[in-house]
Order: structure tokens, then sequence, then C-alpha cells
């Protein structure tokens, strides 16, 4: 029969261990009330990602602008649409004919400074040739007193904002399609 002493493990129940706490073999035995302890630290902040929502809604009162590309260009034109409250920007790459959807990309920027610091958001979609999402993301950035810097995918939802303003935007800036 092996010896108890041969084994590292102490058990403690409502009889008091002696030794508790201290070092057998390498091995540092728990005392009881560790066991049970609960993390009380409070929950990660969430990640700033979408801070400045600009996903939201497309702002209105912007300026469009129509971009022509030169003819052996990869794309036929830009289109910009921009706004200043919130300072918002909004670039569409319109592919050329025959597509059934006009548009191969958008980059949406928006940028908020105060006195100490700077954010900038992201959010870039590329569309295939009959205009689902091929790509899309988000990033975060902020520079100064605190520095950040998150990527993350959308998700469905936000693809589908996406589609939505590139129609909005399109039917407000690209007339002479």
């Amino acid at each position: 029969m092996k010896s108890l002493l041969a084994f590292p493990l102490v058990v403690c129940g409502t009889i008091a261990c002696a030794g508790v706490g201290e070092r057998t073999d390498s091995t540092k035995i728990i005392p009881v009330e560790d066991i049970t302890a609960r993390d009380t630290s409070p929950p990660p902040a969430p990640p700033p990602l979408s801070r400045l929502s600009l996903l939201d809604s497309l702002p209105s009162g912007g300026r469009c602008g129509v971009k022509r590309y030169r003819a052996n260009a990869d794309q036929a034109r830009e289109v910009t649409y921009e706004t200043s409250s919130p300072r918002r920007t909004y670039v569409i790459e319109i592919g050329k004919p025959p597509r059934r959807f006009p548009a191969v990309s958008i980059d949406i920027r928006g940028t908020q400074s105060g006195t100490d610091r700077t954010e900038t958001e992201n959010v870039f979609v590329g569309f295939t040739e009959s205009g689902s999402v091929s790509v899309g993301t988000k990033r975060y950035t902020a520079t100064g007193a605190i520095t950040a810097n998150d990527r993350a995918p959308l998700d469905v939802t936000e693809n589908a904002t996406v589609l939505a303003f590139v129609r909005k935007i399109l039917d407000r800036c690209d007339t002479g399609r």
C-alpha cells in the first residue's frame, strides 16, 4: 500500500489542515476560500468601433461630386458625397459597363476632433458585379491622449445599410448615368 505522504494533494474539509498554503513537492496547496472566489473585476469596455456612427443614417445636405477616370482606367468614375455636420466622406467607385450593379466599392470616412484626441472611423465595402458584398470591414483609430486601433468585419445588417447608402448616393449624385 502506498503512503498518503507520497501524494502532493491535500484535501481539507471540516478538519483543520496543517501546512495549508505551504509548498510540498513544488506544488502549492490552495486554501478552500481561494477555490470558491469569484472574479469581481468589471467587464472590459466595449470596442470603440462604430463610435462615430457612420452607419446610423445617411446625413442630408451633402455636396456631390463626380470625377471621370481616363478611358484606359480600371473603373469608369468616382462619385463622392461629403457632409460637414457630421463630417463624413463617401467615395463610391463605379465600374465600367456591363455591370448589373454599378458600384465596385464604397469607402466611408468620418473624423471627430476634440481637445485631447482625434478619432477616425472608416468603413470599406467591395461589391460583386451582381451587387452583393464581397468584402466589408470597419476600422477605428484614435490618436492623442488616448490611442486606439481596432478593426472588424461588417455583419449582415451593416452590409444591407451600406447597400442602401450606395443606392441613395447614386440617385442624388450620379444623375448622368
